[in-house]
């Protein structure tokens, strides 16, 4: 038991420690542009903290049936004890290229949410939309519209019920440098079975 508290102990003074990412890719759809961080951004500021309290992460998938779920491990190195965290499952999919797509969407968000990363904006992607009209939308927040319009009516009310939960105002209050992780958010939360989306 005291080596599992020390684990929780590591693993938020690396929760602490943890350094703000900057959105460094940068995305062009149609007239709109917008700046997102990547997983690979995201892995390399997890290890930096990690590295200074002597943890390390792991991520694996299972697949049952035709739900699959993803599960990140917190090793101390030092005393060999690990944390595992399960994630919500998600759906198997039949096109390589969508399973790849959702694979590193849940990655990236479960390592955000697990080490309360703070995901900011690059200097480049504050200098576009400073010149761009405040009537237009990214295309973050379309994407995300769309997803929200393909929702049925009883799981477009729950969605924005968690969508506020989550982030503490509805999509058209968020500020533009949460669009990607809102459009991440909705992606997660679309990709979990019907019976455990009020779990998200």
């Amino acid at each position: 038991m005291t080596e599992v508290h020390d684990l929780y102990i590591k693993l938020a003074k690396a929760r602490k420690s943890i350094q703000a990412v900057a959105k460094s890719k940068t995305a062009e759809v149609g007239a709109y542009t917008y700046s997102y961080a990547t997983l690979a951004d995201v892995m390399h500021a997890v290890d930096t903290a990690c590295d200074k309290e002597g943890l390390q992460w792991l991520q694996h998938t299972s697949v049952e049936g035709d739900r699959w779920t993803l599960d990140t491990m917190i090793l101390d190195i030092e005393s060999g004890t690990a944390a595992s965290f399960h994630g919500p499952p998600g759906i198997v999919k039949s096109d390589p290229q969508a399973m790849g797509s959702a694979l590193t969407y849940y990655r990236r968000y479960a390592l955000v949410t697990l080490f309360g990363m703070n995901v900011t904006d690059d200097d480049g992607g504050q200098a576009h939309r400073a010149a761009v009209s405040p009537t237009q939308r990214t295309a973050a927040e379309d994407e995300t519209r769309q997803i929200i319009a393909g929702l049925s009516k009883e799981d477009r009310t729950m969605f924005i019920a968690d969508f506020k939960g989550e982030f503490g105002v509805g999509l058209s209050e968020l500020p533009e440098s949460r669009h990607g992780d809102a459009l991440t958010y909705a992606k997660f939360w679309n990709d979990k079975p019907s019976e455990t989306k009020e779990e998200v």
